[in-house]
């Protein structure tokens, strides 16, 4: 509640990626009445589904935010993957902070994210402090948030999941799935996109070769195990 007190008080930034998690943590922000809020979607440019980005749009016209919403991008995802490497697996990959550099270019200080506790996450706080000064708050975290606040708005998940297993935000990621990763495969426009980058790719660390191998691996397949 002291939070909730807090951003009555302040403007403050709502991420949203188009994925299920940062839905429901904007649909928290409106059922506690919260108002003063912009709202930053981050294309990542080169690398997201374009029925992502049109899913964005529609929820929000939806939910009657759409004046809301500020789109930013990222560099071009594939020309830095081929120079630089896949993103390496941790806290510290590079993707993570191109995105962060372009959401941080329009937010305010304080950000409401969807991130979730998780295996790759176990010691992630509700409250995250940058070193910018902008402060990241996610409330699923802490907060037991029923998915069906999605259906009691009568709100349609983003297509991308079933066509690919995630949100189409980041069609390439190291932390896909391998079911994820032969349904993506299975795109021959992202097929050749991301098998491109790949081989063009260099491999500085263990962890690189690591991913590269399991989306060469995954793209031998047709049909999900």
């Amino acid at each position: 509640m002291r939070i909730i007190k807090y951003l009555k008080e302040i403007p403050f930034t709502v991420a949203f990626s188009g994925g299920r998690d940062s839905l429901l943590a904007l649909l928290w922000i409106l059922e506690h009445g919260l108002e003063n809020f912009n709202i930053v979607y981050a294309e990542v440019t080169e690398n997201t589904h374009p029925l992502c980005t049109q899913y964005v749009h529609d929820v929000l016209k939806q939910l009657g935010l759409e004046k809301k919403l500020r789109v930013v991008r990222t560099v071009p995802f594939f020309q830095y993957m081929k120079k630089h490497g896949v993103p390496n697996l941790g806290k510290n990959r590079w993707c993570k902070y191109r995105k962060l550099d372009a959401i941080f270019s329009v937010a305010r200080k304080v950000i409401i994210t969807g991130t979730t506790r998780s295996n790759a996450r176990r010691n992630v706080k509700a409250l995250h402090f940058y070193k910018n000064g902008r402060i990241a708050f996610s409330p699923l975290i802490e907060n037991h948030i029923n998915h069906k606040l999605i259906h009691e708005y009568g709100i349609e998940i983003n297509p991308c999941y079933a066509l690919y297993g995630h949100s189409g935000n980041c069609v390439f990621c190291p932390y896909h799935s391998a079911k994820s990763i032969v349904l993506t495969m299975n795109d021959p426009e992202w097929r050749d996109k991301i098998l491109e980058a790949l081989s063009l790719a260099p491999k500085k660390y263990r962890l690189q070769e690591y991913v590269v191998q399991k989306w060469l691996r995954c793209s031998r397949q047709t049909t999900l195990l």
